[in-house]
């Protein structure tokens, strides 16, 4: 009989930490702590996580008083979820309380290291056509490689250098270009970097857009017009996978992929390396190369819809193509595909209850989960007492329709996100 496992503390530890333990393969059959408050409730990691599709990715294994985790799985092993520092005396209370030393495992076993980092710098990289990054924040800038021509290979490798030296200089305390960047937390990395997701991000050599969403800045600065990089994107691809072996997620970013005449060539290349892929679309187009990929489980889209009719969706997108998109939308469910619908609150245009409901419905038709997010990434902006109110009907009447919403954290000053978010589980435990 093969072992199960149970996480002992269900606190801001485990949540944190809890995706990449995931993406180690490091799934818990149920937790375990001694707050009475949490017992017969659920894990709820969300406000931590970026991949929330199904209970066991996203949490929901109970949490239970120590002696009836082990009482319903007696072969167990235990990985205590706390930091190292206070970790003897978590394993002292486990001892104490019954709990065999040989079963107690650490997560250091497991090939992690408890530092100072964030997920992007240790599993993600952003290729642009003329720079290498680990994540799309500009907060502080990054750490970033530049690159010309439509060779990557030594920039990538200059890259990893980078990296491994800005991760050994924050494991030393020192200065790097990622200090004061509010995602470097205290928390479990994996050991050796696995750069897992790929995302191939800017306007590369035939990137264009068939909208024009008022809030896009690549279409205010004309950079699909400019369009004048040397490399396109199934040449990057070619290489990343030559390049980044621990790669899993592609992620296909702007312009509108799907009218990239590469597109679908990309696509066949990463099923034939047995990747995911993830792809910012906005539907107006529809692939039934991606569908395919999505009836395989190994597909995802992320499309901002913005509206719930299609007098709103032509004011923002300055396209009439709302049925079209809705009608894509339905295809792309139906190859029972994961969809995200991302709605970009903007002022005096979708701001109001009649056209969020329409989109709620829209999304309860299609078994979407919804984003919301603010126009501004890196603005946040202290909510109105309106906005407010609105954005917890919002949440309200989506959860009353079993949608599951994600509120994007970036978008959103602490202060309001903590209030959104302690609204959201209020209404989830009932």
């Amino acid at each position: 009989m093969s072992n199960t496992t149970i996480f002992y503390g269900a606190g801001d530890s485990a949540k944190f930490n809890y995706e990449r333990f995931v993406d180690a393969g490091l799934i818990p059959d149920c937790f375990a702590d001694k707050d009475k408050s949490k017992h017969q409730t659920k894990f709820d990691p969300l406000e931590y996580t970026s991949l929330q599709w199904d209970t066991s990715y996203a949490g929901g294994q109970p949490i239970l008083p120590l002696d009836e985790a082990i009482s319903r799985h007696p072969n167990y092993i235990i990985y205590p979820t706390q930091n190292p520092q206070v970790r003897p005396k978590i394993i002292e209370y486990l001892v104490e309380h019954g709990v065999e030393r040989n079963r107690i495992r650490t997560f250091e076993e497991q090939g992690f290291e408890w530092r100072l980092g964030c997920k992007s710098l240790s599993s993600a990289i952003v290729f642009w056509p003329d720079k290498i990054m680990a994540c799309c924040s500009s907060e502080v800038g990054g750490p970033n490689t530049f690159y010309s021509g439509t060779d990557i290979s030594e920039p990538l490798k200059d890259h990893y250098g980078l990296r491994k030296q800005i991760t050994d200089d924050l494991l030393s305390g020192r200065q790097t270009v990622c200090t004061g960047c509010p995602n470097l937390k205290d928390g479990f990395y994996r050991t050796n970097s696995n750069y897992e997701l790929v995302a191939l991000d800017g306007v590369f050599k035939h990137s264009k857009c068939n909208l024009m969403c008022i809030y896009c800045g690549y279409t205010k600065k004309s950079d699909f017009d400019k369009n004048n990089t040397s490399i396109s994107v199934l040449e990057a691809l070619r290489q990343i996978l030559v390049m980044c072996p621990d790669v899993k997620i592609i992620r296909f970013v702007p312009g509108e992929p799907t009218i990239n005449p590469e597109f679908e060539e990309a696509i066949r290349l990463c099923e034939q390396n047995n990747l995911s892929v993830e792809v910012l679309t906005n539907c107006v187009v529809y692939s039934e190369k991606l569908a395919e990929m999505m009836k395989k489980g190994k597909g995802q889209i992320n499309v901002s819809l913005d509206s719930g009719t299609r007098v709103t969706y032509k004011k923002i997108k300055q396209v009439d193509c709302f049925d079209n998109v809705i009608n894509n939308l339905y295809k792309y469910a139906e190859a029972g595909g994961k969809i995200e619908l991302k709605y970009i609150l903007l002022q005096d245009t979708n701001d109001n209850y009649n056209e969020i409901g329409a989109f709620i419905d829209i999304a309860a038709s299609i078994n979407a989960k919804i984003i919301i997010a603010q126009n501004d990434v890196f603005a946040k902006k202290r909510l109105s007492k309106n906005y407010s109110d609105l954005l917890k009907q919002f949440i309200s009447n989506s959860l009353k329709r079993n949608v599951f919403v994600r509120i994007e954290t970036s978008r959103f000053d602490p202060i309001d996100f903590k209030s959104l978010d302690e609204f959201r589980k209020h209404l989830l435990i009932g």
